[in-house]
């Protein structure tokens, strides 16, 4: 069975489909800065233009947006412009997810081609992942660094997310440098490539084929590039997504953790497993289910402290930033005592552990981290449409 579900378009740069957590558009503040009403800002260091939150829950008691977040923020978009490759790449190890990542951490600020101060950053970073869809000899659209892939599937799940979220808002903005036709043919081949490579318990694994032991972190990239590819109206064929959502589901273990391939029945059991299992999970529709309550508690045991350092934070594994930014989605869809206990907590130790140049440290590289760590402290923007419930 095929579905598409057309895009209904709302205000300033994002996409709402009626009943999907993901895309649902609210209202905006009466001044809501340059990048929101698409005036063309040159990016200074000097200048401080803070996107306002959409009032998506007015009830909550919450302050999520502290004097310092904006700032922070501010630092940390500006070291990650004066990163960008020549080739409007990002990092060197693995610059397709880094790129894709940055690539949606500008746009987090309402910054999209032709529109924002880092307009312009994303626009560069969208055409360095068209060179690769439209490589000559790259019929099949996997996205993947030329000369061989370094991200591999991770890469593509995170590409192909940050392509959909990029054709969903450039649908709305008239003076865009990027022409949707484009991303809209990059999107096809891309889905293509996953649906095709789904394996058969549901998964997916390290290389764009169905022949291939599963992985569940690499299920989660695909299950939410999928699902944010149909959110935006372009055509994903429902059993593969839902075959996925179960294959994250059969994942957990009764402490409410996650396995790390269901082809090995290996425990798993890590912190970024779980937190990006339940995050994808919320991202599929799957809130007020019984059995994810106790995932969430498992999660809470993690939650950020001031005494805990980063090993401490993310369980004893590494990933810090991978599992923090995953958690952060899971606790916002959440809602209620979960995201106002945690998200404090992970911002103001963003805001404190920021080093001078605007960057975090700590794994794979400081593109990598310092993207993640804009996207997480930029949750209470509500601009990225998967910032909206």
């Amino acid at each position: 069975m095929f579905v598409r579900i057309p895009p209904r378009c709302g205000l300033a740069g994002g996409i709402s489909v009626a009943g999907v957590p993901l895309l649902m558009l609210c209202m905006l503040l009466p001044c809501i800065g340059p990048a929101a009403h698409g005036q063309d800002v040159e990016p200074t260091t000097e200048e401080s233009e803070q996107p306002q939150p959409r009032r998506e829950e007015a009830r909550s008691s919450l302050v999520e947006i502290t004097p310092g977040l904006g700032p922070t923020v501010d630092k940390a978009l500006s070291f990650l412009a004066s990163k960008q490759n020549r080739d409007g790449s990002f990092g060197s190890s693995y610059p397709v997810a880094e790129t894709s990542l940055a690539g949606l951490a500008f746009m987090a600020s309402g910054n999209v081609p032709g529109r924002g101060r880092y307009g312009e950053n994303v626009a560069r970073a969208l055409l360095y992942m068209l060179k690769l869809a439209e490589a000559p000899g790259n019929r099949r659209g996997y996205l993947s660094e030329t000369g061989g892939s370094r991200s591999r599937m991770h890469g593509h799940g995170y590409a192909t997310l940050f392509l959909a979220e990029a054709y969903g808002m450039c649908q709305e903005t008239s003076n865009s440098s990027i022409e949707p036709e484009r991303l809209q043919a990059a999107l096809r081949k891309a889905i293509k490539v996953i649906e095709e490579s789904q394996t058969r318990y549901g998964g997916w694994g390290y290389e764009p084929t169905k022949d291939i032991s599963d992985e569940n972190s690499v299920t989660i990239c695909q299950a939410q590039a999928l699902r944010a590819c149909r959110d935006v109206g372009l055509t994903v064929n429902k059993q593969v997504i839902d075959r996925a959502i179960d294959y994250i589901r059969k994942c957990q273990n009764p402490d409410g953790s996650f396995k790390y391939s269901l082809h090995y029945d290996s425990a798993g059991g890590t912190f970024p497993l779980a937190a990006g299992s339940l995050a994808t999970l919320n991202y599929a529709g799957l809130y007020d289910v019984k059995e994810l309550t106790v995932s969430y508690q498992f999660l809470m045991k993690h939650k950020p402290t001031k005494e805990g350092g980063i090993q401490q934070m993310s369980g004893g594994y590494s990933y810090f930033y991978y599992a923090h930014f995953y958690a952060v989605l899971a606790m916002y869809y959440a809602g209620g005592a979960y995201w106002e206990e945690w998200f404090p907590a992970i911002r103001d130790h963003l805001i404190e552990s920021q080093s001078d140049t605007g960057a975090w440290t700590h794994d794979i590289s400081p593109e990598y981290c310092t993207a993640c760590g804009a996207l997480i402290l930029q949750v209470p923007y509500r601009y990225l449409p998967i910032f909206q419930k």
